[in-house]
């Protein structure tokens, strides 16, 4: 890989992040933000655990993985996105920025990959929102919302990954990616629940 392109990934996230920042920012002030599915607005009262159980059961294959992984990933960038703007906590932020960083580049492998193994681009598809409207709570409020849905979250994603891994026969590529969600986001799991904990919310 030559110079130019490795500076290009290097700032691609920080460039991703503005982007997403500035127009955040600007649907929050004025109706709301729109990326959000309505699904959010029907989660409202239910329980995060509640949301997460049907995902791994709709993978029977690893094409099923990633076409399931890709929207699964692009929730959990833009609701970070989301907390990113508002939340005062400096261990959030840290926390936001790494999984936009880290899942805004694997949407990209995904999103490679499944054109390269299918000669297809991922179809858009009916996505069942895991997380609650982050718009209808505010301050610490919403930094605690945010990690008690995000643990569950990663724990339907590892769900994914642990299933994805028991298919025969997948590409080393989904292999490894599948072990590096188990791994990091374990990893994550465990620092949004000592958060909970320092907050008097575990």
């Amino acid at each position: 890989m030559n110079f130019s392109i490795k500076r290009l990934l290097c700032v691609l996230p920080v460039l991703f992040l503005l982007f997403y920042t500035t127009q955040l920012a600007a649907e929050e002030q004025g109706h709301g933000t729109s990326h959000m599915t309505s699904d959010n607005m029907q989660h409202e009262s239910t329980s995060p655990a509640m949301m997460h159980m049907s995902h791994a059961d709709m993978i029977r294959s690893e094409k099923d993985f990633l076409r399931e992984m890709i929207p699964h990933h692009q929730e959990a960038v833009d609701t970070s996105v989301l907390l990113f703007i508002s939340t005062e906590d400096p261990d959030l932020k840290m926390l936001t920025k790494t999984i936009f960083n880290a899942q805004t580049a694997e949407i990209l492998d995904m999103r490679l990959s499944y054109a390269r193994w299918y000669n297809l681009i991922p179809t858009e598809f009916m996505y069942q929102s895991m997380m609650r409207d982050m718009n209808t709570v505010t301050g610490h409020e919403r930094d605690v919302r945010y990690v008690q849905d995000m643990i569950m979250h990663h724990k339907g994603a590892l769900e994914m990954a642990e299933k994805v891994l028991t298919f025969k026969g997948i590409h080393d590529e989904t292999a490894i990616f599948a072990k590096d969600i188990i791994k990091n986001q374990k990893s994550e799991i465990d620092f949004m629940q000592n958060w909970l904990k320092k907050a008097g919310k575990n």
